[in-house]
């Protein structure tokens, strides 16, 4: 889940189903105008529908406001991310996914191999279209063109290509269920 803060000129919050055995997509949900608490029912009944599935939400800003939502239904199936501590000390674990340049960087150039490799199948025509216009900014970050593109395929205000984020943590999920299956 990509999640917004919801409004009419908001981007997309973005609901990405896959099936972890065959890396297939088989669901998206977008909506410009739910708030994050409300999102977090969204996406807990669709994990509820996809027998109990793991929700993998983006944890930045609006996310953590559905992060906090889902934990207040006692929803626990939501993917953590291992948090790197000093020597000597135990990592952590928090809840949802923490977008920053160098794990956006990661999480992106991970699901465009997988694309490539077919490890992950995104039939979404929309979805793939937002995918090419992720590319490299002059600092060198990954950056989406859409926040200066007036043509958004989305149809929201504001243009970030949330579907790919959403597909992207999507396949997180999908790698995490399989790697835990091998151990």
């Amino acid at each position: 889940c990509d999640v917004a803060t919801g409004g009419a000129k908001a981007s997309n919050s973005t609901l990405c189903v896959a099936d972890a055995l065959t890396g297939h997509k088989i669901a998206e949900f977008a909506s410009s105008l739910l708030r994050p608490e409300e999102f977090a029912r969204v996406a807990i009944v669709a994990s509820r529908f996809f027998g109990d599935a793991m929700i993998v939400p983006e944890r930045n800003g609006p996310g953590r406001i559905m992060v906090d939502a889902m934990l207040d239904m006692w929803f626990r199936n939501i993917w953590f991310e291992r948090q790197e501590t000093t020597i000597g000390r135990p990592e952590g674990m928090k809840p949802g996914w923490f977008s920053q340049p160098d794990t956006k960087h990661s999480l992106l150039g991970e699901y465009r191999r997988a694309l490539a490799d077919r490890s992950y199948t995104n039939p979404s025509a929309i979805s793939l279209k937002e995918c090419l216009l992720y590319t490299y900014n002059p600092s060198g970050r990954v950056w989406s063109v859409l926040a200066l593109n007036e043509q958004d395929p989305s149809g929201a205000g504001d243009n970030h290509g949330d579907r790919v984020i959403g597909d992207a943590l999507a396949w997180l999920g999908c790698r995490t269920m399989r790697d835990t299956a091998r151990e």
